[in-house]
């Protein structure tokens, strides 16, 4: 009577299962151990084909061949097995051998190995062996590539990197744990990204909005941002990064690099600001000046008012005609040193001409403004010429207030100049507000 399930095994006819056993596609065999070696008791079809023979041919191999049909460190590792199988009844064992093929080719098997008790030779042992040749290839191609990435890694800028959109994990390439000392392997990614003590807060928005931009539909995004490195400096990287969309469009992963690209970012910086500097007092030049303000107003909300000082040095040409334009040179540098201690790193301090400078304050009121232009103007006397400490420099300023006076720079600098002329008309050493 059949059951549910099939029948069993014992209810089987010899031939039955002969024919089950040989159509297996993986190599079967029973296997006996005898002193230094082991006898096949049984085997099918399959265990012969993983050699490359056929049984009749198998049969007709001299010692020396069936020796070598397997290799000698992995044949150790057998003959090891057999004689621990006493304490090991009924315990599966799996372990990898290498063969020779008849063709003269290597091959790889798995073998599953169990021990059973055996009434004529103590032990015996099932084996199931499957042949993994393509696998171990697989595996060593994923190995050599594993490697070349590695060394491409190495002799490069580039951290690689790759992100899972389901768990939230990112996955950097170990050269990020080498620069960085940190776990190449971060979970919460996003959460870690927002809050990270490594990512400087500046650049998270940019950070976010790329990520957005990929999980919308952007496929390849480029953007700048900074990472901390072990001694807590930042340092500038370029991110790019491809996103992989599954059949329903939705983002699965980002694959990407970081490069670095610090040195290239600062010096691009660097000349940037040397563009934008008068290399004698270190303020702002004559078009940067204009520049700066201009993108202060025009970005300029609420109520606040800002003031634009027009400083002209009183008879500047007297002192380069009389003691050199070297000495000239040092007084401006001593008188600039001043200015930048007397004045906040939000405020723009520019000179746009040999004898004139533009100090422009945001958040001032008018009251305060003509304050600090009293400072400026002490700070002009209290600097003295190297070369003759009992000659004295002033200077006199005009102030145009914004809104009040003008809502561009061009506007202010027209009033703070009428301004600056009425100092001068005045005796000079003073300041004046326009319109007041």
């Amino acid at each position: 009577m059949m059951r549910t399930g099939g029948y069993h095994e014992s209810e089987l006819s010899r031939q039955q299962l002969e024919m089950i056993l040989q159509n297996t596609i993986t190599g079967m065999a029973l296997v006996a151990p005898l002193p230094n070696t082991v006898k096949l008791v049984y085997t099918n079809d399959g265990f012969f084909d993983m050699f490359g023979y056929t049984r009749e041919e198998y049969e007709t191999l001299d010692d020396a061949t069936l020796f070598n049909l397997v290799y000698y460190e992995d044949f150790i590792q057998i003959i090891n097995l057999v004689k621990e199988g006493h304490d090991a009844l009924y315990e599966e064992h799996q372990f990898e051998c290498r063969i020779h093929k008849k063709d003269g080719s290597q091959a790889y098997a798995l073998i599953s190995a169990t021990c059973i008790p055996s009434e004529e030779y103590g032990i015996s042992f099932v084996c199931n062996l499957i042949d993994i040749t393509d696998l171990k290839e697989t595996q060593k191609d994923l190995q050599r590539a594993s490697e070349k990435y590695e060394i491409l890694e190495e002799i490069s800028n580039d951290i690689l990197f790759e992100y899972d959109v389901a768990s939230d994990v990112l996955e950097c390439s170990y050269k990020f744990k080498k620069l960085l000392r940190r776990s190449p392997i971060i979970e919460n990614a996003i959460e870690t990204i927002t809050y990270s003590e490594v990512i400087d807060h500046r650049d998270v928005p940019i950070i976010l909005e790329n990520i957005s931009n990929a999980l919308a539909g952007k496929r390849t995004n480029i953007f700048d941002f900074r990472l901390k490195n072990e001694r807590g400096d930042d340092t500038w990287y370029t991110v790019t990064f491809t996103t992989i969309y599954n059949h329903e469009g939705e983002a699965t992963r980002f694959i990407g690099k970081l490069t670095n690209v610090d040195r290239i970012k600062r010096e691009k910086t660097r000349l940037m600001a040397q563009a934008q500097t008068d290399q004698l007092t270190g303020f702002y030049n004559k078009i940067a000046t204009g520049l700066k303000i201009n993108d202060v107003l025009q970005n300029k909300e609420g109520l606040n008012r800002a003031a634009l000082f027009l400083v002209d040095i009183d008879d500047f040409k007297y002192v380069n005609d009389t003691y050199g334009h070297i000495e000239g040179d040092h007084f401006l540098i001593n008188v600039s040193s001043r200015l930048k201690a007397l004045f906040r790193s939000s405020d723009i301090l520019g000179r746009i001409g040999g004898d004139e400078m533009v100090l422009f304050i945001d958040d001032i009121t008018p009251d305060v403004a003509a304050e600090k232009a009293k400072e400026v103007c002490k700070v002009f006397t209290e600097v003295r010429l190297e070369a003759d400490l009992n000659h004295s420099v002033s200077c006199s300023i005009g102030i145009a207030m914004w809104p009040d006076h003008g809502g561009s720079y061009t506007e202010l600098y027209t009033r703070a100049d009428e301004a600056m002329y009425k100092a001068k008309s005045g005796g000079k050493n003073n300041y004046e507000l326009y319109g007041y």
